[in-house]
């Protein structure tokens, strides 16, 4: 057995306030077995990754039971397995990368530490994993710092590293979840195939359950800091035994196409004209965003799909003027009704990015950060505000105890609602949402959608939706653009371009996220 959780609970002390974490886990993991963890968002599944590489961000925690590696009692001592003999991909690469070094420094710096290597010896180490996960064709990516990559490539540039240090166990929490549908499979494809080869164990911590369904051997399920069923993942998935586990794959196999040809009204409350963006990197000019002509209209959800590196994310920003686009012009509908020349922060446009943790102030509690965009505008009384708050993370699913906590004290799928909580308290006219569902779990997933859905209707709103999903963008959106290389190749409904897309490219997507459903 080379991991083995027993009986292991955990626990904080704050003010006399008992809080429990983890209860009574007992988990087993085989030399060159896969297994896959699920549960909904704030159920311990990060918790538990944490609590085995003894990375815990919790004062005053207190762990029980015991913790074995390779049969030799780690409890106490799980920090030297770090690096060495476990290797962690976490959800969040940027909080594990150094902003201001080089991804060649950091690569190097680790492989150097573990295998006491040359520099020489360590660069061509880190060029050869940065091939292995498919970044062969970015030459300059070791030159580069953390803040000039995709989220997509910080993914697989942690993922390289991780796999370098050759562990005998990798987890890996949501560790595709800033990856399209292409480079999801063939990153998972590649961990399951160095599984094989090299005789490594993976904990694969996931929301994605056709993931866990394609390449875990077993599957364990988490609600509320326990585990309430394991077993072979192909059992499992047939005939759950524990009624959470039964919900968890009924929500499963809920999310569809959306087979709905509905028209919006054809009122646009945004247009994008001729619109070029570009980054000059190591010298080298690359073009992000190519002749985009793109319009929104009132009361649509219009979808946005592409591989990493495509330029979702800066067309995001660039809408919202936190970049500028070096030509074209970006138009958006008044207070009025006029068209007027959009080129500076406005908000009526209100977004929520992919990295919550980011984008939240770690020094304010919720109830702050979710009050700051009114005390800024100032729209309001301290009486209107609390009720906008509360009617505000009522609608996304958040409990009005979270409030007087920290980010860090929050899972990452909280996190992400507070962030669509804070993008709501400004009456926005137009939502941007760059991968607003990649950190929940499925049942979480289907909530954010149903509320998108809802508030479009109740409040007039149009909702721009990014994500690499693209079963969630298909369930949910009346329009949808295809983006490659900068440029939209693609726009139509999503139940002809999941049934007859046009271009090369937009099959190998979907065939990527649907060959295997």
């Amino acid at each position: 057995m080379l991991l083995s959780l027993q009986n292991v609970s955990l626990k904080s002390y704050n003010r006399n306030i008992e809080t429990t974490f983890l209860d009574s886990i007992n988990l087993d993991v085989e030399s060159g077995e896969a297994v896959g963890l699920i549960g909904e968002t704030g159920s311990g599944k990060t918790m538990l990754a944490w609590t085995i590489l003894d990375q815990l961000p919790i004062p005053n925690s207190v762990i029980s039971g015991k913790i074995f590696f390779n049969n030799k009692d780690m409890t106490y001592s799980r920090g030297e397995l770090k690096g060495r003999e476990v290797s962690m991909v976490f959800q969040n690469p940027m909080l594990s990368l150094n902003p201001i070094q080089t991804i060649e420094k950091q690569f190097s710096l680790i492989v150097r530490k573990r295998f006491n290597k040359t520099k020489e010896e360590s660069l061509m180490i880190a060029r050869q994993w940065l091939n292995r996960v498919y970044l062969e064709k970015e030459n300059d990516i070791l030159h580069r710092y953390p803040h000039q990559l995709s989220g997509g490539q910080m993914q697989r540039v942690m993922i390289a590293i991780a796999m370098s240090v050759k562990p005998k166990l990798l987890v890996a929490d949501e560790a595709t979840t800033a990856l399209d549908a292409n480079l999801r499979k063939e990153i998972l494809d590649l961990i399951n195939g160095l599984r094989v080869e090299e005789n490594i164990s993976t904990l694969l911590i996931s929301h994605d359950l056709l993931s866990i369904k394609t390449y875990c051997d077993k599957t364990a399920v988490m609600k509320s800091g326990r585990i309430v069923e394991f077993s072979e993942t192909d059992i499992l998935f047939k005939k759950p035994k524990d009624n959470y586990s039964k919900s968890l794959i009924r929500s499963f196999k809920l999310i569809k196409p959306n087979n709905s040809n509905n028209k919006s009204e054809k009122q646009i409350i945004c247009s994008i004209n001729n619109l070029y963006k570009s980054y000059t990197v190591a010298g080298k000019q690359n073009n992000a965003l190519k002749n985009i002509n793109l319009d929104i209209y009132k009361n649509e959800i219009l979808g946005i799909i592409g591989e990493s590196g495509s330029g979702k994310s800066t067309l995001a920003k660039t809408l919202l003027q936190i970049i500028h686009q070096d030509k074209g012009e970006i138009s958006i509908r008044d207070k009025n009704g006029n068209m007027i020349n959009h080129n500076k922060p406005n908000n009526r446009l209100s977004t929520v990015f992919q990295d919550s943790l980011g984008s939240l102030n770690p020094r304010m509690k919720i109830v702050e950060t979710l009050m700051e965009p009114m005390n800024i505008h100032g729209a309001l009384d301290l009486s209107s505000m609390t009720k906008k708050l509360n009617n505000c993370i009522e609608r996304v699913g958040l409990n009005a105890d979270l409030l007087s906590r920290y980010p860090h004290m929050l899972s990452g799928g909280q996190r992400q609602r507070v962030s669509i909580a804070r993008a709501l308290m400004q009456d926005p006219f137009l939502l941007i949402l760059d991968e607003p569902t990649s950190a929940l779990d499925i049942q979480s997933q289907q909530t954010i959608l149903d509320l998108l859905q809802s508030l479009m209707k109740d409040k007039n709103l149009s909702i721009l939706l990014i994500s690499h999903d693209i079963r969630i963008v298909m369930e949910t959106v009346d329009r949808l653009a295809v983006l490659y290389k900068g440029e939209i190749i693609e726009e139509e409904d999503p139940y002809t371009i999941l049934n007859h897309p046009k271009q090369l490219y937009t099959k190998s997507l979907i065939g990527a996220e649907y060959n295997n459903v």
